[in-house]
């Protein structure tokens, strides 16, 4: 059996326990990354049509292509223009 000392585990299968706080920062993190997660889907989805998304200082997005343009107010709604548009079904 090895040593579990200085390594911050009381037994060797046993876990740092986690604070609240880690817990909520991980939460956090997780849905953040999965918000750029899709955004990153979609931008690809929209750019093999042609579109370009842009971000706008208020956190809604701008969708062009030639001489048309969308405002998305937030994901859901960008979400909704690419399944419009045909992009993702």
């Amino acid at each position: 059996m090895h040593s579990t000392k200085n390594n911050g585990l009381a037994a060797a299968n046993n876990q740092p326990v986690k604070t609240l706080a880690d817990h909520a920062n991980a939460r956090y993190f997780d849905t953040e990354a999965l918000r750029r997660k899709a955004l990153a889907k979609l931008e690809k989805s929209l750019g093999l049509l042609g579109f370009h998304v842009h971000i706008l200082p208020d956190k809604s997005y701008l969708v062009t292509k030639l001489a048309f343009s969308y405002h998305a107010e937030n994901l859901s709604s960008l979400c909704k223009f690419v399944q419009i548009v045909g992009a993702v079904k």
